[in-house]
C-alpha cells in the first residue's frame, strides 16, 4: 500500500473508532477492505500504531476497545 493509501486508511480509521466503542478484528477487516487494505499486515501495523499511542486497547484477543479522545488510556 502506498503512503497516500495509509495515510487515508489512518483517517478513515479515526471515523470508524467515533463509531464502534469496541470492535473485533474482522470488523476492521471488512472496514479497511472498502480501502483496498485487507492486507494482514497492514492490519496489525495499524493496530499496533494506535494501541502504542494509547487510542485504543486490547480487551481479549481479537477484541479491542476505543479510549475516547483526551481521556487516558490507562482507565480503559
Amino acid at each position: 500500500m502506498s503512503a497516500d493509501g495509509q495515510i487515508n486508511a489512518q483517517q478513515s480509521l479515526e471515523s470508524f473508532f467515533d463509531q464502534h466503542a469496541v470492535f473485533t478484528v474482522d470488523e476492521v477487516d471488512r472496514f479497511l477492505t472498502r480501502f483496498r487494505t485487507g492486507n494482514r499486515n497492514t492490519r496489525k501495523s495499524l493496530l499496533a500504531y494506535y494501541k502504542k499511542r494509547g487510542r485504543i486497547v486490547s480487551v481479549r484477543r481479537g477484541l479491542y476497545g476505543v479510549v475516547p479522545r483526551g481521556a487516558e488510556p490507562g482507565k480503559y
